[in-house]
């Protein structure tokens, strides 16, 4: 092989197939003229062009571009030196490629093309991308022509663009919400499956249908909110509850292209049920306080009413006292006194409920078997009540002690009873359980307004006629009665709901019409169990 100007090797461009038929046909001075210009066209493109031939073993350079020096650093005449000890120059990550591909089968016609990376003049590794094409001469020797593309920028715009996607989707898959990329054929082009509703990992196929993937149905959902985007090409934004009981804020926004037609969707799902769950605890607080607050006032102006009238009923059944006392058994008055004496004694109760339920009577608490309680209160009710009526008690016989008053548990177990009994017709079922539990943050029961801690529940239910929302609203309010004029003061539940409340503990309630009433009824304990023993009424 003659060493001649970069460009000139053996005076064989690269893809003049037959030279002597064309140095046959040309001057020299014309054929000097071709090749000048196809130099001068070589340096003036990017790529580098070279060709070889293998001969001995060896890899022999028969052509070079003069532009090989601006691309990697080395001049023709270094590269030529260096070319069978080129492999040293490839990146040890890619020399497997690299000699795979240069020890492949040399068939002429066959082109391919690979990347790998080289290090150049100052030490700094390159992206090439090697375009190969295997010709022949009319005698079939075998040359190989490559050109070589320096694509790092490209290359390195590409792991950029990959880091910084990986980067995004790395971010998106923290987010709790669930997002999405949809066409306008409703496939999915990208979702960070990791959001709400987390899909399945068996579902999450890009290019699948989004009702096939989220809903697992065939056919577009009747409650679609991509169709409304379609028509609107706006914002759809809304708040729905799922049928598993979950909330959900939706945003669905329409990505336009230059003509303003709907390319892509994106659709934007937050789980909202939390917020959802804090507000509705706000609103029933803000009652619960409205109703605290209302009575309260209440309370007060039952007190001072209620002590007005317990001096004016005293003074009255003194001297209806001694008026009986005056008159003989058979004179024709003794019948209209005890009909007062009467009246003043049902007057004097309904004090004595007034100033139970505003607490103006202090309770004379001691530490109680509630268990006990309970029995000695239903052997009274059976006597009062209708026959028809049975009563089933259901007592944890480990409830723990209660401090409370006796009196005052006797009122809540009467005023409760007579009315689970008025609620049926004739005939059902009473039933009355205790239970202890133990409430705090994790296991607080819905609906009850309590501090963690200890609690014995009574729980009073019945098979009665129900109540709906409307009257379960008031039920607690004083002087609130649904019974007829005359049957009911509407001062019974109020004065269980007072009692309760200055127990330092709460009741709850639960019905249906036509499915009886549930009151729950929470007390708070103490620590060790109380035997069941005697206490005098």
């Amino acid at each position: 092989m003659s060493e001649t100007q970069p460009g000139h090797i053996d005076s064989k461009p690269p893809d003049l197939k037959s030279p002597r038929l064309l140095s046959d046909t040309l001057t020299e001075k014309q054929f000097r003229k071709i090749e000048e210009c196809i130099n001068t066209l070589m340096f003036q493109t990017p790529a580098v062009v070279f060709s070889y031939q293998m001969s001995g073993g060896r890899w022999d350079i028969t052509y070079i571009s003069d532009n090989i020096e601006s691309v990697i650093g080395f001049s023709p005449k270094a590269f030529i030196a260096d070319f069978d000890a080129w492999k040293s120059h490839v990146h040890p990550d890619d020399i497997d490629t690299f000699m795979q591909n240069m020890r492949s089968e040399k068939t002429e016609g066959k082109q391919r093309t690979f990347e790998y990376r080289v290090r150049n003049k100052k030490g700094a590794y390159q992206w090439i991308y090697d375009q190969q094409r295997v010709v022949a001469d009319e005698d079939g020797k075998v040359e190989i022509v490559s050109a070589w593309w320096d694509i790092t920028e490209r290359r390195q715009a590409m792991e950029s663009l990959q880091l910084s996607e990986a980067r995004f989707q790395k971010m998106l898959s923290l987010v709790p919400d669930m997002i999405s990329i949809q066409d306008t054929e409703m496939n999915i082009v990208y979702a960070n499956w990791c959001g709400f509703g987390a899909v399945p990992e068996e579902k999450r196929v890009l290019g699948t249908k989004c009702y096939r993937t989220y809903r697992g149905v065939e056919s577009i959902c009747e409650d679609c909110w991509l169709l409304s985007v379609q028509k609107t090409k706006k914002m759809f934004q809304e708040e729905r509850q799922l049928p598993d009981g979950r909330w959900i804020s939706l945003r669905v926004l329409p990505i336009l292209d230059e003509n303003q037609n709907i390319e892509f969707f994106v659709e934007w799902i937050r789980d909202i049920t939390e917020r959802k769950r804090a507000e509705l605890d706000r609103h029933t607080m803000q009652a619960q306080l409205l109703q605290a607050q209302k009575m309260e006032s209440v309370g007060l102006l039952a007190g001072g009413v209620a002590h007005e009238f317990n001096n004016l009923f005293q003074v009255l059944q003194g001297n209806i006292e001694i008026l009986g006392m005056d008159t003989p058994e058979d004179h024709p008055q003794r019948k209209r006194l005890k009909t007062i004496q009467t009246h003043l004694k049902r007057g004097a109760r309904l004090v004595q409920q007034l100033l139970l339920f505003s607490c103006r009577e202090q309770p004379q608490k001691q530490i109680m078997n509630l268990n006990y309680q309970v029995k000695e209160t239903v052997s009274f009710l059976k006597q009062t009540i209708l026959k028809g009526i049975t009563i089933e008690l259901q007592l944890d016989k480990h409830a723990w002690a209660v401090n409370a008053d006796q009196h005052q548990m006797v009122q809540v177990l009467i005023n409760l009873g007579t009315n689970a009994a008025d609620a049926m017709d004739e005939k059902g079922r009473i039933r009355i359980e205790t239970r202890n539990v133990v409430l705090d943050e994790r296991n607080m029961e819905q609906g009850v307004d309590l501090a963690p801690g200890k609690y014995v529940v009574m729980t009073v239910s019945d098979t009665g006629s129900g109540m709906d929302r409307e009257v379960m609203s008031h039920i607690f309010e004083p002087f609130y009665t649904t019974k007829g004029v005359g049957k009911g003061t509407g001062l019974g539940l109020a004065t269980v709901y007072g009692i309760v409340k200055e127990h330092k503990g709460n009741i709850t309630c639960r019905s249906e019409p036509g499915r009886g009433t549930r009151f729950m009824l929470y007390w708070p304990a103490i620590s060790g169990q109380q035997e069941e023993k005697e206490s005098p009424l």
